[in-house]
């Protein structure tokens, strides 16, 4: 499989390249590739979501009467249905999901300690997810001779409930006009949470 734009040049080039090696199929401008949904508007304008992946993806079971106690430590089925949802919902944040992001690092943290809270709270972030699936990624369409990079980061506090110190970045593509502080369009590219060695009390 493999995703690919260009302009004339490499249209031409990815002719010869059928030519001796035909492809099975071919989508342009509106399709599916790995789960993510792909259009590419009049504006050249490219929008991404994961609607129909984030919907189909299974809640962890919970017994009945193990959610009264929260505290309890799963199970070892329970800790691979816990992998599983995490993972799933890992590669929608990766992708399209940015808002999911935090609150998946903190889950993925704590899997192996994990209590029937965390399930819960898995639970919880799928229902999130899934109540806002139309979420979407625009990667707006900026010339390459005008267009720039810029990123921001930060870190959250420790606290009571939760220890550790997580740092969140996100890379973004923008419009040269930004460093003459104009508004421009921004189109996220690249972003993250995880868990960092330094722990940031104040």
């Amino acid at each position: 499989d493999g995703l690919c734009c260009g302009d004339e040049t490499f249209e031409r080039t990815l002719n010869q390249l059928e030519n001796k090696f035909p492809f099975g199929s071919k989508r342009r401008q509106d399709f599916t590739f790995t789960g993510i949904h792909i259009n590419q508007d009049e504006n050249y304008n490219i929008h991404l979501n994961q609607t129909d992946y984030v919907l189909a993806i299974d809640p962890i079971h919970i017994e009945r009467t193990r959610r009264k106690h929260e505290q309890m430590e799963v199970t070892e089925g329970e800790r691979q249905s816990l992998r599983g949802i995490i993972g799933s919902l890992q590669y929608a944040a990766t992708n399209t999901r940015p808002d999911l992001s935090s609150k998946l690092s903190f889950l993925q943290s704590s899997i192996n300690s994990a209590k029937i809270e965390n399930l819960m709270e898995a639970n919880r972030l799928l229902h999130e997810a899934k109540r806002h699936h139309d979420v979407t990624i625009t990667i707006k369409s900026i010339p390459p001779k005008q267009f720039r990079f810029m990123g921001f980061s930060d870190a959250s506090f420790a606290s009571v409930k939760k220890p550790d110190s997580h740092a969140g970045l996100i890379i973004v593509g923008t419009h040269q006009d930004i460093s003459e502080n104009k508004q421009c369009v921004i189109s996220p590219i690249s972003w993250g949470s995880r868990k960092i060695q330094k722990v940031v009390t104040s």
